[in-house]
């Protein structure tokens, strides 16, 4: 118990990490990678009438400020900078911007009444540029002005890299198949913790990690990635490899409802695709016009790598739907089968305390006939031979219905054994048992109870299927080895064996409802008793189960 709370532990923190490793990746495409420089002022004053000036401070930046005038600013520019842009907003405002004494920038900027942003200006600036910056600014109208002017530098590459992260069109389809990666993900290991994992899960969840990393890296990593990174990720083999992982997951899951359901959603998407192509056709939309450059266009032209994504997007995206379905299915499945299981153990349970009570009344039935022993043996002295007769009779027959082979001093197999065997008899079916067990085993009546009389109900279900009685036989056995209770059984059936999915054999029933609750129940006991159910059968319709319980001390 502790080991599977551990595992389970384990698997939601990876899940979590994987999470958080997903976010993070993506991130890195949403922000830029280096700083925006500002340009501190590091003398502002206010310039009055008269010409006097009254220094102010700029430690706040606000766009409707209390002070009204001529100001005048002044800072420096760094040395060393790249080619870029000198930015500063200009509304409301009469300004003029010198460069060491130099005039590049003059302005007189009135904002239209409603207008949602402000005025801005972008003056480039050649690499090295470096030097003494001084702003004249004048209020025009103190709503909606920048004060005091926000000034910062911008290279070249930076304002690439913010268009590209502002502007990111692999966002939507890399998200999709983050998301794809990270349910497919959960769903392998909630499979896992369930003791269902599902391995063909591997390679699509490297098919959707590859898609998310290769759409995003291919048109836009240089600006986010060291180029050593970009180069590795946006090699062409990762496609190869996208491409290669589908294979094996479709490879994998080649089952008959798998491909049926994968079938119906395939010619719904093709509906849904030719249908929205025909709207956009009709509303002369951008559908339509991506379909004939991007689709038509590469099959005439030959270059098919937009065709490939889109085709590993989409096998990518409704796998992962189909395996987080089947996996929903597969609990209710299990769910089901342990409602039935419990039910059907309830049932054994009944049974087994019914024999049990109807042994019980046996007991007394012979310890009467002690009394009765006792009452012939006074007619015989008396010699009234009439009645005497008639008890012998009436006991006789008493005793015919109450007559039991014992098979073990071990209460709970004699009494199953004892029905078994009656049940067997009354259906012309051979039954052979050999038993060597201790009158106390120290396994739990309701674990010995279920797994024995679900092996012989099977046995006896098999036997039925037989239509020659000739032909039908139960053997089995049981007995003590070295600490285990080794449990034997073979029998004859005359029904095809059905097997799940998994090819495991689920029942031999000509009734499929039942699916196979006994087997299922056996295999949990064997497991909880450190063994493992070995079940084989001969190409002469001979069955055979047995297992080696190792037996607590």
């Amino acid at each position: 118990m502790h080991r599977k709370q551990l595992q389970n532990w384990c698997s939601l923190i990876l899940f979590f990490l994987l999470c958080a490793a997903v976010i993070w990746f993506l991130h890195l495409f949403s922000v830029d990678n280096g700083k925006i420089l500002h340009i501190d002022w590091t003398s502002a004053v206010q310039v009055h009438a008269d010409g006097t000036e009254t220094p102010i401070y700029t430690d706040t930046l606000t766009n409707d400020p209390d002070l009204t005038g001529t100001f005048l600013f002044s800072g420096e520019l760094p040395n060393d900078l790249p080619d870029g842009t000198l930015v500063f907003e200009t509304s409301n405002a009469e300004l003029t911007l010198w460069l060491n004494d130099l005039e590049i920038y003059h302005s007189n900027a009135s904002t239209a009444e409603n207008s949602p942003g402000m005025a801005q200006a972008s003056i480039p600036l050649p690499a090295g540029t470096s030097g003494t910056l001084v702003m004249q600014y004048e209020i025009l109208d103190e709503t909606n002005v920048m004060f005091p002017p926000y000034l910062r530098f911008l290279s070249d590459f930076y304002s690439e890299i913010q268009s590209a992260a502002a502007t990111n069109y692999a966002a939507l389809p890399a998200g999709a198949c983050a998301l794809a990666f990270l349910l497919i993900v959960g769903v392998f290991l909630l499979g896992l913790s369930f003791g269902q994992a599902n391995l063909s899960l591997l390679p699509l969840a490297l098919s959707a990690l590859g898609l998310t990393v290769y759409n995003m890296v291919i048109p836009m990593g240089y600006y986010f990635l060291p180029a050593s990174v970009t180069e590795v990720l946006g090699n062409r083999m990762v496609g190869v490899v996208i491409l290669l992982s589908l294979l094996v997951y479709l490879i994998m899951n080649r089952r008959r409802d798998f491909l049926k359901r994968f079938a119906v959603i395939a010619a719904c998407s093709f509906t849904a695709l030719l249908v929205f192509c025909l709207l956009s056709f009709l509303q002369e939309g951008k559908l339509i016009a991506y379909v004939k450059e991007a689709v038509m266009g590469a099959l005439f032209n030959g270059f098919y790598d937009s065709l490939i994504y889109w085709l590993s997007y989409w096998l990518t995206l409704v796998c992962a739907a189909l395996s987080a379905y089947e996996l929903s299915l597969s609990f209710v499945r299990q769910r089901t089968e342990t409602q039935a299981t419990a039910i059907r153990n309830q049932l054994l349970m009944n049974n087994y305390r019914t024999l049990q009570e109807k042994t019980r009344e046996q007991s007394a039935m012979r310890h009467e006939i002690r009394h009765h022993l006792t009452a012939l043996e006074s007619l015989c002295k008396s010699q009234d031979y009439e009645q005497m007769s008639e008890l012998l009779e009436r006991l006789k027959g008493e005793n015919e219905k109450s007559s039991h082979h014992t098979f073990t001093e071990n209460e709970t197999l004699n009494i199953i054994l004892q029905d078994i065997a009656q049940r067997a008899e009354k259906e012309q079916i051979s039954f052979t048992p050999r038993i060597q067990v201790p009158t106390k085993l120290n396994i739990p009546t309701d674990d010995l109870c279920s797994f024995v009389m679900n092996m012989l109900e099977n046995a006896l279900d098999g036997c039925l299927s037989v239509p020659d009685p000739k032909d039908r036989f139960i053997r089995f056995q049981i007995k003590m080895v070295h600490g285990f209770l080794a449990i034997r059984c073979e029998n004859s059936y005359g029904n095809d064996l059905i097997k799940n999915e998994q090819g495991e054999l689920q029942t031999t029933k000509k009734d499929t409802d039942l699916h196979g609750f006994g087997l299922h129940q056996m295999n949990r006991i064997a497991e909880k008793y450190h063994s493992v159910l070995s079940i084989s059968h001969t190409e002469d319709s001979v069955f055979l189960i047995q297992t080696a319980l190792k037996i607590p001390e």
